[in-house]
């Protein structure tokens, strides 16, 4: 997740390093967390739960504030690639997702309203050959 947050600021600019450890590693296992004691540890994963997993990601880097700057952008970042390592992809207009990311990181949105703003925008990937 460093790594992430590191190239995202690399590219857009912005302060780097951890302002809260603690806050940063519950929010990386959450979607963990997630999947064994809300989900039940299902054995096929469908684009339903995938999309809930990178939601948690989004939320939870967002919401949590463990990075000194750049929290937004790597929890939008890291929902991204949490998808794509899962066969989708996020097709969401940017004007969406950093109204969506404000909103999470103000307290102005849950996990729950979240997902449902975000998996509409969930798309399967398509490998060309």
């Amino acid at each position: 997740m460093c790594a992430l947050h590191d190239n995202t600021l690399g590219v857009e600019g912005g302060e780097y390093g951890i302002l809260n450890e603690t806050s940063l590693q519950s929010a990386v296992a959450a979607p963990e967390n997630f999947y064994a004691y809300e989900l039940g540890s299902p054995r096929r994963l469908n684009i339903e739960i995938i999309s809930r997993l990178a939601v948690c990601y989004w939320y939870h880097i967002c919401s949590n504030h463990g990075f000194v700057d750049g929290n937004k952008r790597t929890a939008y970042m890291s929902a991204k690639a949490s998808l794509l390592m899962n066969g989708y992809r996020l097709v969401m207009p940017h004007n969406l997702a950093e109204r969506a990311s404000l909103d999470v990181a103000e307290g102005k949105m849950d996990r729950d309203t979240l997902f449902l703003k975000v998996r509409p925008h969930v798309r399967l990937r398509v490998l060309k050959s």
